[in-house]
């Protein structure tokens, strides 16, 4: 069996060989390893994984994986973005879901992580129903009105 030094340059020179190499090494280090792209930081198991990985052709399948990896939203903003400019359903719930719980505010940067992952949530859990659901409950719970809670411009109660 090799030793750690021994995997560690055999990776480097196949990065410095083969470009193909190279970018397989970014993909299993991106999607297997957290980023961390330095292979004198890991062990030997996991080099000698990479390696066999590689030299059988099974990068492929990791390759992939980076690819849909580094298309996938970070955040939940993020998410909620992708989710409007890919689906026109998601969009219009999520317009709908900011005019009735989230004062009108559409740009979902404006929002918090919370608010997002509901959003999102409900979407991806029930579609549109469920988010028409949760406005409705929302909506029944805090009053609708232009006014907010109360629908009389204030907290609900009178001007003193």
């Amino acid at each position: 069996m090799a030793t750690k030094e021994q995997l560690v340059d055999q990776i480097k020179g196949l990065q410095r060989e083969n470009l193909q190499a190279k970018q397989a090494w970014l993909d299993f280090s991106d999607t297997q390893l957290n980023g961390v792209r330095d292979p004198n930081r890991q062990d030997e198991m996991t080099l000698t994984n990479f390696l066999t990985l590689f030299a059988n052709g099974g990068i492929e399948k990791i390759s992939e994986a980076a690819a849909a990896l580094r298309n996938q939203p970070r955040s939940p903003q993020e998410q909620v973005k992708f989710m409007q400019r890919n689906d026109a359903a998601a969009k219009k719930a999520w317009n709908d879901y900011c005019d009735a719980q989230c004062g009108g505010i559409k740009d979902p940067m404006r929002h918090d992580n919370a608010t997002c992952e509901h959003f999102a949530n409900l979407y991806n859990n029930g579609g549109a129903a469920a988010v028409e659901q949760s406005n409705a409950q929302y909506m029944q719970q805090w009053g609708g009105g232009e006014g907010g809670w109360g629908g009389e411009g204030g907290w609900g109660g009178e001007a003193g």
